[in-house]
């Protein structure tokens, strides 16, 4: 019987290193996930009024409101002022079937937050959404999906149309995959809650109770959510989970690495 020829010891640590390193970057992202969800807790909603004499990250609470247009949510039609969307497909594995995204965008207006004490302008640069999901419609494969998703899907590049079929004589099977369209929308009237830095500005104040001050991203991102600071915490939580299981895999495989050499 042949022998197996174990790696080298030095190349073994070498694994062993990178495994840890990739391990530790993604523990890092996980980790300011984490301290994010943190400070959302920690910090108290500052009143509107306030803002035009407010320097650093501060948390608004409020109603969204338009400050000029609207968008159209892609599958829905609905007027919106920031939606992320989601194509979903059906896919088959040794665990059975899970549903992989197969395309996704996002899109977002200026629009305005107010509260009892007035209203604020936000712009929607470095756009870090945390909004509620909804799905708009599930199409079987081999269906034609409603009118206003056929026709978003044909202008696409990175979408093929799912209602495919395949003719054996007198029978015409379906061959394309199940989808979910999806669409996590904040909506003009609906609750709002950004966290970002307060930047005074005289020029975006056109009405009264507007303040003079525009909401910005704070470290490179403007987080908006239609839930309070608890319930947006724990969807940042929630999106860090993915990366903190992959971190401990990449750690573990690490260690036994060293452990076997």
């Amino acid at each position: 019987m042949a022998l197996q020829t174990l790696p080298e010891p030095s190349l073994a640590l070498l694994v062993a290193a990178v495994l840890a390193l990739v391990g530790l970057a993604v523990a890092a992202l996980a980790g300011t996930q984490v301290l994010l969800a943190y400070r959302l807790v920690a910090t108290d909603p500052t009143p509107v009024v306030d803002l035009p004499n407010t320097s650093g990250p501060v948390e608004v609470r409020g109603t969204a409101g338009v400050h000029e247009d609207t968008l159209t949510a892609p599958f829905s039609g609905t007027p919106c002022l920031v939606c992320a969307w989601t194509v979903e497909e059906e896919r088959t594995g040794q665990h059975g079937t899970y549903w992989e995204d197969v395309a996704a965008g996002r899109e977002a207006v200026p629009f305005r937050v107010e509260d009892d004490t007035g209203s604020v302008l936000a712009f929607p640069a470095g756009l870090d959404s945390r909004l509620e999901r909804e799905r708009v419609a599930t199409v079987p494969g081999g269906r034609p999906p409603p009118e206003r998703i056929r026709r978003f899907v044909a202008e696409r590049e990175d979408l093929d149309g799912e209602d495919t079929s395949l003719s054996l004589g007198p029978l015409e099977v379906a061959t394309g995959s199940d989808r979910r369209y999806v669409e996590a929308r904040l909506d003009p009237g609906e609750r709002a809650y950004v966290y970002g830095e307060p930047v005074y500005d005289r020029g975006v104040s056109t009405a009264v109770g507007q303040v003079n001050a525009r909401l910005e991203p704070h470290d490179g991102s403007l987080l908006v959510s239609d839930t309070d600071e608890r319930g947006v915490a724990r969807r940042v939580v929630r999106g860090a989970l993915a990366p903190a299981a992959t971190a401990l895999a990449f750690l573990a495989g690490a260690g036994v690495v060293l452990v076997a050499f």
